[in-house]
């Protein structure tokens, strides 16, 4: 009876074990776990065609002073007969903060057949944003006094998520 004999060199076979425990994407922007931040902008692309779908304001750095916080879409979406609006995937959509002098473009992409909705946090001053599409991602932003910037965290990305079970549809 023969036996076999591994002649794969060591550093191979570490190699490897590395790929399997570390995977092979190194792209740390898939990660849930990667903090970014978004510095003031100094120019902000707001086409002509931006429409304002929503405007409120809150006090992100608590300081008493109201930020204001601008949900644009370009173009223009079509308003239907009952008042609301059609958006289609061509649409681009602009959240914004403007702090003091400054503009911050906290979300700025063209999410395919998604619908976007965001929430403001008082007990941390943070902001939540929601994109329920093709991808559903739910995104904190959370403003850094010390920095200057906003801090964002990527809370779930349903691309990314290590789900078992996703529900077929909103009940």
């Amino acid at each position: 009876m023969k036996h076999f004999i591994c002649k794969v060199p060591i550093s191979l076979m570490f190699i490897f074990f590395m790929l399997l425990l570390y995977g092979c994407n190194s792209d740390e922007d898939n990660t849930l776990s990667t903090i970014q931040y978004i510095y003031p902008s100094s120019t902000v692309d707001l086409q002509s065609a931006a429409f304002l779908i929503e405007e409120t304001s809150f006090d992100f750095d608590q300081d008493e002073k109201l930020e204001k916080i601008k949900l644009f879409v370009t173009p223009a979406p079509k308003q239907l007969a009952d008042g609301s609006y059609a958006y289609d995937d061509s649409h681009t959509w602009q959240l914004l903060v403007e702090h003091e002098n400054e503009q911050y473009v906290l979300y700025d992409a063209n999410p395919h057949f998604a619908k976007i909705k965001f929430w403001l946090y008082k007990d941390d001053a943070s902001l939540a944003l929601f994109l329920d599409g093709n991808t559903q991602q739910l995104i904190q932003f959370t403003y850094d006094n010390q920095k200057k910037a906003y801090k964002v965290q990527m809370l779930f990305n349903s691309d990314i998520a290590d789900y078992r079970f996703r529900s077929s549809r909103l009940y």
